[in-house]
């Protein structure tokens, strides 16, 4: 299992280059990286579990005051991704599939604002 992210977006129109590629990096690539890393492994043995962490902003449209709109890009770059991944490694006996949590009560949430945490309740 492999989880990693960044809180604390900012609005899409004040993101810069440099911060949006930081984030697709953490959560987007850190997922195809981390498949490119352990599926030779997992082929070779001919067993394997990689379990994503999606998110439900990734379907979701409004989350409050806080779009979070890299966020639902990269979560649902990373829930595309997982049907043809699991698609190309079924024939190894390697598994592919992933768990989409709703807000979870930790640092991270702290920066979601007042309009953000009834929003995000309302979703779950």
């Amino acid at each position: 299992m492999r989880l990693c992210g960044i809180a604390d977006e900012p609005y899409i129109g004040s993101i810069g280059e440099d911060w949006a590629s930081s984030y697709l990096r953490a959560s987007l690539y850190g997922f195809l990286n981390t498949c490119r890393a352990v599926l030779p492994h997992m082929i070779g043995r001919r067993y394997g579990r990689i379990i994503a962490i999606g998110s439900i902003i990734a379907g979701k449209y409004d989350f409050g005051r806080d779009k979070m709109s890299l966020r639902a890009a990269s979560k649902g770059g990373v829930v595309a991704a997982l049907r043809p991944v699991a698609a190309e490694v079924a024939e190894f006996g390697v598994t592919v599939n992933a768990v989409s949590p709703g807000g979870i009560a930790a640092g991270a949430m702290e920066g979601i604002g007042e309009e953000g945490g009834p929003a995000m309740m309302a979703m779950i």
